[in-house]
């Protein structure tokens, strides 16, 4: 695939030598559009930007490529609210390189965000492009909410602006014709305009259309959640202080599509629409549909399995993966693990999950297990 940074595509006009009298003007580099700019491969493992990222790397600092509003993995300490450089679980998200210039997973992990450094307060309005790939998991948590928001509320989004100056946190009800896909790319697109606010997924607007997010401005630039994120991949963000034409809109949309397919699935094999059945035979199933984007055909006899659970509430921190026995198989037999999940549970303070790591006929797979949702553990 072609890579973002200084991207500039050609039409059968547009390369056109400069003195030819027909020719109209280049496609600008889709950063020429923005005022602030951010892709996962231009990550940096180190908070002194001196090792890029890999593959399978933490991302402490994302580059911006326009100026100099870098995103730093920060956490919330102290009563004043100041934000720190530090990691968290145990390290930042880490990188993964696919064919659309890689992605980081955020996870659903407290708090779990990059912040630029405060400067002085902007007006709106503003347009924000942002690719993203929804995971299975825990939903019902914010994608981003670093003054503009956007949060997974189950049947529907909610468009967030927050305080920061001038005004205070303002939240809208939107309602997708359907609510992001696991595993299926995005193209979010925001404009945030007092009253003329407006959510665009994939180029389609969501209802009910102009929506109120308030007067509040922007004083920092960040990604990710300062509370639980909803699990999904982030691969870049572009950031405009001002609108956009219909038809700069039109040049950008065609470049991100150009490297980021709307609705695709990752290019390797992945367990999709993963979950759990209770047997009652004192254990849980776990079924998955296999998807490959090459029709290349499973092979069962590699498909990896871990079982965890969880307690006090619905996040990552306190994730356990069990060990032994029947930890790694299809079925978890609850017999197993007396002590960890005791047998009848109410369910109230313990939820299990299963994570599942397909391979096809040749060898391959994505980088990572790919988890269900939680589950009360509570059958008897």
């Amino acid at each position: 695939m072609i890579p973002l940074i200084g991207l500039v595509l050609c039409t059968a006009w547009s390369c056109k030598d400069k003195d030819t009298t027909d020719a109209a003007a280049p496609i600008p580099k889709i950063e020429s559009y923005f005022d602030a700019a951010y892709v996962a491969s231009t990550g940096f493992e180190d908070f002194n930007k001196t090792i890029a990222v890999s593959d399978g790397k933490p991302v402490r600092v994302f580059k911006d490529l326009i100026g100099d509003k870098d995103l730093i993995w920060s956490k919330q300490v102290g009563v004043n609210g100041d934000d720190v450089p530090g990691p968290l679980w145990p390290t930042p998200p880490t990188y993964s390189k696919d064919g659309m210039g890689g992605s980081v997973l955020v996870q659903n992990i407290s708090p779990n965000q990059w912040l630029s450094k405060d400067f002085a307060a902007v007006p709106q309005p503003y347009d924000v492009y942002i690719v993203l790939r929804e995971n299975q998991g825990v939903r019902y948590e914010g994608y981003f909410q670093v003054g503009y928001g956007l949060r997974d509320r189950g049947s529907f989004l909610e468009l967030a602006m927050n305080a920061s100056t001038g005004g205070g946190s303002t939240l809208v009800n939107m309602s997708p014709p359907t609510i992001f896909e696991p595993y299926k790319l995005a193209i979010v697109r925001l404009r945030i305009d007092g009253a003329k606010s407006k959510l665009w997924i994939n180029d389609v607007m969501i209802p009910p259309g102009e929506v109120n997010l308030g007067n509040a401005q922007l004083t920092r630039l960040g990604y990710g959640t300062p509370s639980h994120a909803d699990q999904h991949d982030f691969y870049g963000m572009w950031v405009k202080f001002g609108t956009l034409s219909d038809a700069d809109h039109k040049n950008i949309y065609e470049q991100l599509t150009s490297i980021y397919t709307p609705n695709s699935f990752p290019e390797f094999p992945i367990a999709n629409k993963i979950r759990m059945d209770w047997n009652n035979a004192g254990g849980w199933n776990a079924s998955y549909t296999y998807y490959s984007p090459t029709g290349v055909a499973e092979d069962k006899s590699k498909t990896e399995y871990k079982w965890g659970y969880h307690t006090l509430g619905k996040d990552l921190n306190t994730v356990t993966y069990l060990q032994g026995k029947s930890a790694t198989t299809a079925t978890l037999l609850r017999s197993d693990f007396p002590t960890e999940i005791p047998a009848p549970h109410d369910g109230k303070t313990t939820e299990i999950f299963v994570a599942v790591k397909v391979y096809d006929v040749n060898g391959k797979s994505w980088t990572r297990f790919l988890r269900s949702e939680f589950l009360q553990d509570n059958k008897n």
